[in-house]
Parts: structure tokens; sequence; C-alpha cells
């Protein structure tokens, strides 16, 4: 604190009936300060509040900490200079060991409370596994966040015997009532009484919304929850979501819903799941059928197939048009009653519009084309304008025999890239500590969609790509796309079959371009190949590392 706001602070402090706790969330909202510091700070904040409060208690997570600053911390933890101003350590987001580690590494006698979030979708500690990119772009980090199975196999998770002697709670990070479901299911799972999620879920239901839908309710939360499970495109769940949340219209009436904003939550991210559904199914039929019309450049003449590709991407049906003007009307409703009855900034204060001005956000490759279409319609020569539709269509193509692989679009399985190795996976390692996970970017709309979706893997681990049932005697290339978002991204390692390497001390291209690599001709003399990404060890903060939109495996 300055000297301007300890007056004020010491006020603050005087009139406070109790102070229990402060939490200082190192490294989470600033830089972490290297350990020596960070302890002096703390002892003059505990300095300046055990006057007012004597039993104010200190707690400290270190999230953002390097592994030399990790290592500094825990030594300085384990002498009496810290033990006279920190009460516990907390396990927290961005920190780069895990809660068992943590457990592991701190000194004996400072209790450890877990910090979990439960309130993000992505760039967070617990995001949606193989998350769909049309849901990244529209519903973004902050959401109507309804995830009860996840958020309970997560909690129970880390409520079994290697945390129990160290671990004794939890204080939830949230942005807003608009996770209030995940809240329950942390609650009712710490509270040590071992109910199933359904029984949760249930009593939730039975609770807060009335008796003539509380079932149904109970239904619908779980089905969100699966809405975001696969491709947005293929996923029955939305349709049946809506069904059911219209449903719950009829039978609740419009008094009940106005009074109470737990359901008009629920139905306005009902509605908003369908929204982008419809939209999402609609581009992936009008770039289908562009490309298919652009395919037929030499028997048509590239201006004729540009023109009518042109107007299949720009003109949206009156049939279409008019659902998603239901759809939205719907939202909008909602979203006044919601600001009447509880404020959206309560529900979401990252995201005060509860996510309206990215429901519109592309989401497929339609703006993409369009644009591009547009562009090479203006070349000069029908040889150019073919040649570019050439270049547009064939992005994906690695020749014949060849594989390409967009890594991190999802498939109606609900898994990414079948190449990409997935490590122990979400259920068993929901913070992604020692598996790769789907990252997202903001998508422009001027460039294509795979860009903006990648996979990457956090801190000091590897990512592995495994392509099977290759040619043994064929001479392979690689290339690979990497995200790169700065000039500045860490040199990583680059290697083929579990050592030979093929780039060290590499550095991703930025601005982005493919790069390639021409393999060893015996790469694939087992009849597959196995290519890792290894960033350098020991960096800090949130690290992510690796990021790999596109690979293409082409005979050369």
């Amino acid at each position: 604190l300055d000297d301007k706001q300890r007056p004020e602070s010491a006020r603050l402090l005087a009139n406070m009936s109790r102070l229990n706790s402060v939490f200082v969330p190192a490294g989470d909202g600033g830089p972490s300060f290297p350990p020596a510091q960070e302890l002096a700070v703390l002892a003059n904040l505990s300095a300046f509040i055990r006057p007012f409060h004597p039993e104010c208690e200190i707690w400290l997570s270190l999230q953002g900490y390097s592994d030399e600053n990790l290592a500094l911390m825990f030594q300085l933890l384990d002498t009496p200079a810290a033990r006279s101003v920190i009460t516990g350590i907390v396990g927290g987001p961005h920190t780069r060991i895990s809660l068992a580690e943590l457990v592991r590494r701190t000194p004996p006698g400072y209790p450890i409370r877990q910090y979990p979030d439960i309130t993000h979708t992505l760039s967070c500690q617990f995001p949606v596994p193989y998350w769909d990119f049309a849901w990244s772009q529209t519903h973004s980090r902050q959401n109507v966040n309804c995830l009860p199975r996840m958020h309970a196999n997560i909690a129970t998770l880390r409520g079994n015997a290697t945390y129990q002697t160290r671990v004794i709670g939890f204080g939830s990070y949230s942005e807003g009532a608009s996770d209030d479901i995940n809240k329950a299911v942390w609650a009712a799972i710490a509270s040590g009484t071992t109910p199933s999620v359904y029984d949760i879920v249930d009593e939730y239901s039975r609770l807060l919304f009335p008796s003539t839908v509380s079932a149904q309710v109970a239904r619908l939360l779980f089905m969100l929850e699966e809405n975001w499970v696969g491709s947005a495109n293929t996923n029955p769940m939305v349709a049946q979501s809506l069904s059911l949340a219209q449903e719950i219209e009829g039978l609740a009436g419009n008094a009940s819903i106005e009074a109470n904003w737990r359901l008009q939550m629920y139905l306005y991210r009902t509605y908003f799941d369908s929204h982008v559904q419809v939209r999402y199914r609609y581009d992936l039929d009008v770039l289908a059928q562009a490309r298919a019309l652009l395919g037929q450049w030499r028997e048509s003449g590239a201006s004729t197939v540009l023109a009518q590709a042109l107007e299949v991407l720009r003109v949206v049906p009156e049939s279409v048009r008019n659902i998603l003007v239901h759809l939205n009307d719907r939202l909008e409703e909602y979203w006044v009653q919601l600001s009447k009855s509880i404020h959206i900034v309560v529900l979401q204060c990252q995201e005060p519009d509860l996510n309206l001005a990215l429901l519109h956000a592309p989401i497929s490759d339609r703006s993409f084309y369009a644009g591009s279409v547009h562009n090479i319609s203006a070349l000069p020569s029908e040889a150019e304008r073919g040649a570019a539709i050439d270049a547009l269509l064939g992005w994906e193509d690695a020749g014949p025999g060849g594989i390409y692989a967009e890594l991190a679009r999802i498939g109606p399985d609900g898994l990414p890239s079948r190449y990409l190795d997935l490590g122990q996976g979400p259920h068993t390692d929901p913070a992604f500590y020692y598996s790769p996970l789907i990252f997202y970017a903001t998508n422009d709309g001027a460039h294509r969609a795979s860009l903006y979706h990648f996979t990457t893997i956090l801190y000091d681990n590897s990512l592995t790509l495994r392509f099977p049932e290759l040619e043994p005697a064929v001479c392979y290339r690689l290339k690979l796309l990497f995200w790169a978002s700065n000039p500045n991204d860490l040199p990583l390692t680059l290697t083929l079959n579990g050592g030979v390497v093929i780039a060290s001390q590499f550095v991703p291209p930025f601005p982005m371009q493919p790069v390639s690599f021409d393999l060893p001709c015996d790469a694939a003399a087992a009849g597959s190949l196995s290519f890792t990404c290894t960033p350098p060890q020991g960096s800090n903060g949130n690290d992510r590392n690796c990021q790999i939109t596109s690979v293409w495996l082409s005979r050369r």
C-alpha cells in the first residue's frame, strides 16, 4: 500500500467487525515477485492488518512461478520468517505443478486450500475438453457454465486420499453467478457426504425451481453439458435441449420464469446453443455448395463459378433467416429479463452482455471464402483466377498417399485428430498437466478458421503426433503450421521416432506460415512414425508451447 492508500485502508480495517483471512494470488493479475520479495510484501501486509485483526490469516498461491522460483519459495516457506507470516498455501490456476505435486513439496505444517476455477471454459485451469471451435468463438471464456459431470469428476479426483491429510477445503475462483450449478456440485462433494452428481442436480433443481418443472430442469442441466460434447454440427442434443426448454416454458408459465433468474439463465443458454448450431450447419452447407461450384471452373469458367459461389455464400435463405431471427428474439427477451431480475454483471462480470456480441462471430470458413472469392474475381485473367481457385481449394491436399490433419478439429466422437497422442486425457488429467489440449484464438473471418484453433501443451511437456499405416519404403515430407502470435516464441526441439532431431532451437515463423522438413527415408521403416515437439524446460507462467494448427505428411 502506498501512503495515499494507507489511511483509507486503515479506516476500512477498523470498521470491519472481523477479517478472517486474506488470500494473495501471486502472479495472477500481475507479475509474480521473486520469493524473497514476495515474502517481504506479505510481511508488510501482515504487519498492517494484524494490529486491527490479530487472528487474520495470510494465504498465498504460487501462480505464475518458474521452476526456479518455485524451488526457492518452497525453501523459504520452511523458515521461521515465512511461518510467522504465511498461514497456508493455495493450489490455484496458472501453477506449473499439479495439486498432488504442490502437496508433496509444501513443507509440513502448512495447510493447503484449493482454488478451483469453476467459471471459465477456455484459457483456464479446467478448460472444456475438446471444445468445438463454434462454441469457443461464441461462448468464449465466460458464459452460462453448466458442467455438473465435469466438475463432479474434478472435485472427486481432488478429494481422494492423496490430498486428504493436507488439503482442507476450497474457495472457488468465480466471476459471477453464471456458474451456479458448478458451485453447488463442488460444495456438495466437499461436504464429504459423497452424493452422486445426479442427486446433487436433482436436489438443486427441487430447491430452486418450481415443482412443476424441477425434474425437467434437472434433465436440462445435464443436456446443456452434453451440448458441448463432440461436433457442434452433428450433436443431436442441442435440438433435444431446445425442445425440453420449450416444454419447460409451457409448464412454468411466464410469471414463474420472470420470478426466477436461474430459470431465465438456463433457458437463455439453451436458445444460444441452438442459434449457434443452426447457423453453423447453414455455414457448412453453403461452404460445401460453394466449393463444389468452384471445383467446376474448368468446365464452366472461373468468372461464372466465382459469381455463383459468391451468391451462395452471401445470401441467407428466408427459411434459415426466420429460424435465426426467432432464436435471436428469444435470447434478447431473456437478456432483458435477466437484466431486470439479477443484472447481467452479477451473472458474468467479464462478459456483461452475456456474449450476445459474439452470437454472430465467424465460426466457419464462410466469411473467409466470401472474401477470397471476391478477391479472386478481381484478378485480371482467367488463368490467374483459375490458379487462385485451385490454391483456395487445395489447401488440405497432401498429395497421393498423403495425410492432412487439422489437429484441433473435433469429430462426432468428441475427440480431436486421431493423429494426436492424447496422453492421460481430461478424465484423469482435467487441468491438462500431462495431456495436450485444444486452444483457441479469435477468428477475424478474414482467414481460415483452422488457423484459430490448435493443439498445445503446458509447461515442460511434449506434444506427440503418431502416423500409423505408412509405407516403409517411402520418403516423406512433413509440413507443419504453428500458431504464432508474436516473433518471440520460445525455441522448440523437434524429433522423430523418439530421438532423431530434425530441428533444434526452432522458432515458429511469424507471421505464420507452414514449414517443411524432408524426413530421412528410413523414418517410416517400421510402417509408422512419430513426431514430437518439446519446449525448453522450466519457463514461467501459464506457458503454452508447441502450438500446431495443421499438419501435412506427403510423399516426396
